[in-house]
Order: C-alpha cells, then structure tokens, then sequence
C-alpha cells in the first residue's frame, strides 16, 4: 500500500483512503462476583512513594483479611458511589491525598490512579492503562488527544487481567468543603434534611472544625450531601441506603488518622473491625450514629422509611387537554390518617413518571384535595394519574389510570416566555380541521391537527408577539394569545477568590424587560433576576490543572417558566482552546477568554478577553507567536480581536493502525503568548499553549498504550 509522510502528524500515512479495515481484539468478560484470588506478579504490587495515608483505606477495604475478588468489587463501588469526575487528569501525591480524602473530586488519571495503588497496599497485582475513549461509529473515527482516558486492571488467578471501572455516573453521595466550617448548601436539586426537617437550598450550616457530616438529599433518588470542615481524620466509605422498618444495614468505617474510634448511636450499633452492623428501630425517622478519633469526628443518619398507602377516593376517568379536574382521596400509615406533608398529581406514560406535574395540595388529617390543570399541548390516550405524598420519612404513592382526550376547541400548549429564532408552537385540537397561524396580524402558517395535537415551526424575533390560530370550520371560535420571544447573549468575566476560582455571567436578555429565569447548571438550578433586560450571577467553576490537555466543559440551560429557552456550552481550560465553544484559559498570570464570533471569508474570528486574578480588565500589547508567525494584538479595558486563517488538516478518512507506546505530539504548530506589555508599565511574560484543535486539527489514530 502507498504511504506518504505527514510532516504536522510526524506519521506515515496512506494516499488513499482504507477500502477495508478491521480490528480483531478480545477482552477478558469480568465475572460479577466469585472467590478469585491475586495472582503471583511481584513488580505490580509495588507503591513506593504513593501517599502513606491510602493504606487506610486499603484496610477498610480488607487489606490485612485475605481480600478478595469481593473486596475490589467494593473498592469500585466506593469510588463510583463518593466522587465526582472532574479536576486535572494529572495529579499530584499531596492533591491525590487531599481529593480521596477531602473533595472527593479526580480526574481520570487520579482516580485511576487512586484505585491502582489502593488495590496494591490490598495485595493485587493491578496495573494503569491509558488508551483512548470514542463513541460508538458505524464509519471512521475521528480521535484526538481530548479522547485519552485510563483506567486500572487487576490480574486474577485463573482469570488474568480484569479491567476496572471506578468512574462514577450518578454519585450517591455529593461533596461540599470548608476550612472554617462555614458552608453555604446551593446549587443543586433536591431538598437537604438538617434541624429536623427537609429545606429547599440556599441555607447556611456551620460545623466544628475536622468533622464530617452526611446529610439526607430527597429528589427522585435519595442521595447523601457530605459536609467536611477542615482536614478528616475518620469518615464513612460506605453508607446505608433507605431502610425499611427492622431493616439491618451494614456501613464500612475509614479511620484515616489514629489507632482506634469510639462509637455514640440513637440506635444499636455492633462493632466488627472496620465494619458496624446497625439495627435500626420499627418506626420511621432519623436517627444519627457518631464516630470519635481523637480531634477529629464524622456523623452520618440512619434514615429509616415506611410506605404509606395513598388512596384516589374520587376523579375523572376521562379528562379533556387544557380542563381542570378535582382529585381527592386519603393517606394512611398502617390504617391511620397521617397529618401534615404534601401530596402532588403527575401525569405520566409510566406509573411514577412525572412527565406532568398538574397540581398539589396538604394533607390535613389524612384527607387531600387537588385542584389540577391538564396542560393544553398534553397528547391524547391512556396516562398514569398517580398521586405522591411526601412527609419525610413517610413515602407513598396512588396508581390510577385516566384518559386523556382531545378538546372540543384549539388548545395553545407552548405560550408565555419561548425561544427567539426556531420555535415549535405546540397544542391541541379537533382532527382534521384547517388552522391557520397568524403572528402580529400575518398568516405564516396552516396546520391540520393529527391525533388530536399539533406542531408549528415558526420564526420568532425577540419581544412580545400577538399569535392567533384562526380554524377554516365556522363552529369553532378563534383563540388569541401573547408571547414573549427572548434571547439570551453572555459576557464571561472570570475571577479568583479566597475559596475558589469563580465565572461571572454578564447577561443581556433581549425581549425581555424585566422578570425570572433559571440557570440549570450541573449542580442544579439557580434563580436570577433580569432587569432592565440584564442580569448577573456568578458560579463557582473548577479548571483543570496548570499545564494540562484536558477541558472541563460546564453546560448551562436557561429556563424561562420552567421550560428551557437557550443552552450554553463553556470550555474551561487551563490551555487547550475549541474552535467553536467559548473557552476560559486560567494561567499563572490570570484569566483569557477566547469567544468564536463567526468567519471573515477565510479567517476564523474571536473575540479575546483579559483579566487579573481580580476580574479586572488588563490593557496593552498582547504578542501572540504561531508556528513562527508572529501577531500583536491589542487590548482596550480587557479586549481585542483576533482573525486566525482555516487551515484544514484533517487528510483522508483513514483509520491509521496502532503506534504502539508510542503516542505522538502535538500535529500542529504552537499557538503561544509570547507576552504581555500592560499599559500601565511593566513586562511580565505569559504562556498559553493552545493545541491545534483551535484551526480544525485533528489526529485520526486508533491507539492503546499501557503500563
């Protein structure tokens, strides 16, 4: 086959592109449980120089009783049920110490790493891989240095390397620090028991210094926040789940500093070891157990919970979209009416999906009565009405069916605040009869409802607009209705502080005077108040690690009256730039921020923007260096612009065979700041590496590399 070299991939590859090519490979299918023992491989037991203090866990997890393959299996599930995947992919002894222990927070590479030396100090030989994570593909794959990933495996006898995957998908536990005890609980869903009852964030908890405290998270899951003040000396590696009455639970204590702990309980607690079988009471509640050691404490609840029965004494079999129905009927715990809690009425294709939240009401001596709204755009055909109580800890739930049928006239289900640009105007009416779409008094559009609902694409401008939906058939009366078409444009001004690295959103909301949205974040939703078309909220971000390849992307949805209205990406880099996503580049000297505006015929445009640690504006001279091409950029209050020409180097679409141990450079020339002149006098030099990925570069290979 013909090959020619590629002098930006430093690779030779084919002239032509592959006809056909296969790989053959074969991967050890892991067994999900057994009594596997280590193999006998002396050099991957070894962790001189890994952190001291993950011997602790090592002992949690059996280190000195013969662990076995069982043993692994719950060192995995700790990893994926306590942390979070974020931070730099390369760690550090002391950061690695700090995140197993404190934040709970790695990358891949640390927390790879994390298990491989734990696994170790158990007596397994286990060993860290990297290799690249692709999505599925039907063609060819497109892989660059942002795939890399690692993962660790352990050799068995009998069985050989098995791989682990220690990466969390849904944490059962979140992670909140402080060095002074004072934590403000925000940003996320559900609502946290603390004091004695269940609070919707944001509130205030302030802790004694080195202690830990799990808190119960009610959402559609239960989930554990974890508090930590200060440095942790003993924790909890496991936690029990929600127990039902008499119900026994199992939790693995990790003694990280001290010989020994003591144990105080509202409930029996037998010790084992590094194990506490826990016998909790018949009647549901809370009840807190607490470890000593020294200075240092963790405090985490047993929450026991009893279904309770949720009866539909009276509604509609039958409802139209858009009506109002009345539901009513009782709760009961074991025969008797429980007073107090909330019940809410769900609409859902499956029992318990809460596809539609129709309406909610208290309970008051065992009796409710909602008064809800079947929404105008819902689809006909059979539902799940169920209702939900909610008095914690007492849980339950009705399971009745209603049908859902067209209505008599035209029904607008997507109205009030909606997207600017493409918008899909959605509802409900007779089959089959004509409807033409007037906006502000135009018709731009005609639709005949199927099955009893509709779907109209329009083109909305920002601000208020008159839509009127008009049908051809003489009995039927014409329905009116204003909507407001907003647009969401952002101004990212990042900043450091005291407890963290922080980006400031700068909104403009154009159609929109004043009023509320809802920033969903992957921490939860935050309220922001928009005046005067503006608003300003600041989230706490976390960028990787100086020097690093990886970015951390922070999506944001902005809901407007519950629905979403605009989506966001942010890349946060500590180098790295994409081409067609804001990014924020923290470096030792400050902050930059790189945000595409579009082309200008061959050239790619940004907008570039840069900031002290402060947040506030740098002016001057910025000298950028490309492969040997040398740009001076200036900069007014914080910003310039910048035209970058495409370069396309993606070549044919080959998959390129394995290169072995060998993974390749950066394909591209540099993009550096080769410095800074600030207008107020001074030099200090910068360095930003930008990788190629900035002018469409990409690295087709398909490699594994371990060690």
């Amino acid at each position: 086959m013909p090959v020619e070299y590629n002098p930006l991939l430093d690779l030779y590859i084919p002239k032509e592109p592959l006809s056909n090519y296969s790989v053959e490979y074969w991967e050890i299918e892991r067994p999900p449980s057994g009594k596997y023992l280590p193999a006998s491989e002396g050099f991957f037991r070894s962790y001189r120089g890994a952190p001291s203090d993950l011997r602790s866990l090592a002992l949690t997890f059996g280190a000195d009783d013969d662990p076995t393959y069982e043993s692994l299996l719950a060192l995995e599930r700790f990893f994926r049920e306590n942390f979070i995947l974020a931070g730099s992919p390369e760690v550090e002894c002391d950061d690695l110490r700090d995140a197993v222990f404190r934040t709970r927070r790695l990358g891949p590479y640390g927390m790879a790493s994390a298990f491989t030396i734990v696994a170790r100090m158990m007596g397994f030989p286990a060993r860290l891989v990297a290799g690249y994570r692709v999505p599925p593909s039907t063609d060819y794959r497109v892989v660059s240095f942002a795939n890399v990933t690692y993962w660790p495996e352990v050799k068995f006898k009998g069985l050989g390397w098995i791989r682990f995957d220690p990466f969390p998908s849904t944490p059962l536990v979140l992670t909140e620090t402080s060095d002074d005890g004072n934590l403000k609980i925000e940003g996320f869903w559900g609502k946290v028991y603390w004091n004695g009852s269940l609070m919707e964030p944001p509130f205030e908890v302030t802790l004694d210094k080195k202690t830990v405290v799990y808190l119960p998270v009610l959402e559609d899951s239960f989930r554990y926040l974890r508090l930590v003040s200060g440095d942790v000396g003993i924790d909890i590696a496991s936690l029990p789940p929600l127990l039902s009455p008499g119900e026994n639970a199992t939790v693995r204590v990790l003694l990280v500093r001290g010989s020994d702990f003591v144990v105080s309980s509202d409930v029996p607690v037998y010790r084992n070891g590094y194990e506490l079988s826990i016998t909790p009471p018949n009647r549901p509640g809370v009840y807190w157990v607490e470890l000593k050691s020294g200075l240092y404490s963790v405090r985490f609840p047993v929450v026991v919970t009893d279904n309770v029965t949720v009866t539909v004494d009276g509604y509609p079999g039958e409802v139209k979209a858009g009506s109002n129905l009345t539901v009513f009927g009782r709760v009961l715990w074991h025969g008797k009416p429980l007073n107090g809690g909330v019940v809410r009425a769900v609409l859902g294709l499956r029992k318990g999906e809460e596809k539609y939240v129709v309406g909610s009401a208290e309970v008051k001596n065992g009796k409710y009565a909602i008064h809800a709204s079947v929404p105008g755009d819902i689809a006909q055909g059979d539902y799940w009405l169920v209702v939900k109580y909610t008095n914690f800890p007492y849980l339950g739930q009705s399971d009745s069916v209603v049908r859902i049928v067209p209505a008599e006239g035209i029904v607008i289900g997507s109205g009030g605040t909606v997207p600017a640009g493409g918008f899909n105007l959605t509802g409900t009416a007779p089959e089959d009869v004509p409807i033409d779409v007037l906006l502000d008094g135009q018709k731009v559009a005609s639709v005949v409802p199927r099955n009893g609902s509709f779907s109209v694409p329009l083109n909305l401008s920002p601000g208020s607009h008159e839509l009127k939906l008009v049908p051809r058939s003489g009995g039927m009366t014409p329905v009116k209705t204003e909507i407001t078409a907003v647009e969401v444009k952002l101004d990212l001004k990042p900043y450091s502080s005291a407890d963290g690295d922080y980006l400031r959103l700068l909104g403009t909301v154009e159609g929109m005077e004043n009023g509320k949205l809802e920033i969903q974040t992957p921490s939860g939703k935050i309220p922001v108040d928009v005046n005067n078309g503006r608003f300003e909220v600041s989230l706490p971000v976390e960028f990787p690690g100086e020097g690093s390849d990886s970015v951390n992307l922070l999506p944001l949805k902005f809901l407007a009256d519950g629905r979403p209205i605009d989506e966001r990406k942010v890349a946060l880099s500590s180098g790295k730039i994409l081409s067609d996503v804001p990014t924020v580049v923290k470096t030792g000297n400050g902050f930059f921020t790189f945000a595409p505006e579009g082309s200008s015929g061959e050239n790619r445009k940004f907008g570039i923007g840069a900031f002290d640690f402060y947040g506030r504006p740098l002016s001057g001279k910025l000298g950028l260096d490309l492969g040997g091409r040398k740009v001076d950029l200036s900069l007014k209050d914080g910003t310039g612009h910048l035209e970058l020409p495409k370069i396309d180097l993606k070549g044919p679409k080959v998959n390129l065979p394995s290169v072995g141990g060998h993974i390749p450079s950066a394909p591209s020339p540099d993009l550096e700041i080769s410095g800074f002149s600030p207008s107020f006098g001074g030099n200090f030099p910068l360095l930003l590496v930008l990788p190629f990925v900035l002018l469409g570069a990409v690295l087709l290979v398909r490699a594994g590399v371990s060690g």
